[in-house]
């Protein structure tokens, strides 16, 4: 499950392409500063939040039409009314997912260093990757560990 579950809460609403058009959008303006959840390394981590009115005044424009437009908002406040979204980082959520495509080309088999050259990363860290999805994921559960080759060529 590479996406946080409030994507695919929002996107079982809107679409996985508009969810995550509206978490970047709700992370991106997220205010004010001085609540902000504490931030990591170059602000890649982090909540922006969304509060989902119970219904939409007409003499007032709140925040979510704003951010998502009046048909998402419609949807959204129909299926999370009085709710407040918290949107992470989608740069997490990519990097989940990463982590996950790395996982899965050395559980079949992968040559480490391929792999690595692939994503930019060290042989070293596809291992280190590897290994915690394997232990921390149940999709690995029971799974054999393969015999990674040593050899640096990449055919």
């Amino acid at each position: 499950m590479g996406l946080p579950q409030v994507y695919r809460d929002v996107a079982a609403v809107v679409g996985l392409a508009r969810a995550i058009d509206i978490g970047v959008s709700v992370w991106a303006n997220r205010s004010p500063p001085s609540q902000r959840r504490k931030r990591g390394a170059a602000g890649r981590s982090g909540y922006g939040s969304l509060y989902v009115p119970k219904r939409i005044q007409p003499d007032r424009v709140p925040t979510i039409v704003k951010l998502v437009g009046i048909e998402d908002s419609t949807k959204l406040i129909a299926a999370f009314p009085g709710e407040q979204l918290m949107f992470p980082s989608a740069i997490s959520a990519s990097i989940s997912m990463r982590n996950r495509a790395i996982a899965d080309q050395v559980r079949e088999g992968a040559n480490v260093k391929c792999v690595a050259a692939c994503f930019g990363l060290t042989s070293r860290q596809i291992r280190r990757i590897a290994g915690a999805e394997r232990n921390g994921n149940k999709f690995t559960q029971g799974f054999k560990t393969p015999e990674i080759s040593r050899d640096p060529t990449c055919e």
